[in-house]
């Protein structure tokens, strides 16, 4: 899975910008827990991978073929 190089080079760049966030600080946070070093790399993930399963759940039926359907 991890083979190909553009993917160990954008996973050295996401770690490297989650090391940077450890020393970078936002200004004004609106709620504290977006102080916390990696939130919105955490946030974004969940919510990518909760819109993707949602996704799924919704587009499966419609994805399912009719074991019958190219029977003439």
């Amino acid at each position: 899975m991890l083979t190909s190089t553009s993917t160990r080079v954008l996973l050295v760049i996401l770690a490297g910008l989650l090391v940077a966030n450890i020393f970078i600080r936002p200004a004004h946070p609106h709620f504290a827990v977006e102080a916390l070093p990696g939130f919105w790399a955490a946030f974004g993930l969940g919510v990518g991978l909760g819109l993707a399963a949602f996704a799924g759940k919704l587009l499966a039926p419609a994805l399912r073929q009719k074991e019958d359907a190219h029977d003439s």
